[in-house]
């Protein structure tokens, strides 16, 4: 049966004894397996990494994750990658989490029921040692680095899309002709991936 674990180190993936992926410090994986784990790659895709870097995760998930960032995807999707499941606290108490995700704006909101799509994107942005737009609003990002036509979208390009009173940012991953894939935060009230219908796609962007 498949379960949670957490790379204690960088840890390769491999099929038929060739590396396939090198998967970083601290990324949860689906495995299964004793001493070699078959390890799910994002895809559908399957290798065999050792059991010596893998440690039994403790925390919650409450649902599948994507568990193999690629080391082709960009810095700041790896982390964004990471910190999926994190969600606002239901009652008085506010999440630490999102309101260290808001002190990267300049609102600095301290409390997890202000929108932060925005401000999640700014503190992965952030995290890779890039500057963002440092603005909690997530029309902002229309202005940010380029402008990349959706046909040549990749991953981690950030998305911007339009919703009821306002607008919605995150972290590009697939597309297809009618909606696109988006790991982002504050989605339903969470960072997780959901898929949004092209028609509120507003457009595309990636570091200038």
């Amino acid at each position: 049966m498949n379960k949670y674990m957490e790379t204690t180190a960088n840890l390769n993936v491999r099929e038929r004894g060739d590396i396939i992926e090198t998967v970083p410090k601290g990324t949860l994986l689906t495995v299964s397996g004793v001493v070699w784990h078959e390890v799910e790659l994002e895809g559908g895709e399957y290798g065999l990494a050792s059991g010596k870097y893998l440690q039994a995760y403790s925390g919650e998930v409450e649902a599948p994750i994507v568990v193999l960032p690629s080391t082709k995807e960009p810095p700041w999707l790896i982390v964004a990658r990471k910190e999926l499941g994190v969600k606002e606290i239901t009652g008085d108490r506010d999440n630490p989490r999102v309101v260290e995700y808001h002190q990267t704006t300049t609102f600095k909101a301290t409390d997890d029921d202000t929108p932060w799509c925005s401000s999640f994107v700014n503190w992965c942005i952030k995290q890779a040692g890039l500057k963002g737009t440092n603005s909690a609003a997530a029309i902002s990002w229309m202005s940010w680095g380029v402008a990349v036509p959706l046909s040549q979208g990749k991953p981690g390009d950030i998305a911007v899309f339009s919703r009821t009173g306002g607008n919605h940012v995150g972290f590009h991953l697939s597309h297809d002709n009618a909606s696109i894939k988006i790991l982002g935060g504050n989605q339903s009230d969470e960072v997780n991936i959901a898929t949004f219908s092209l028609e509120r796609f507003r457009g595309l962007r990636r570091p200038a």
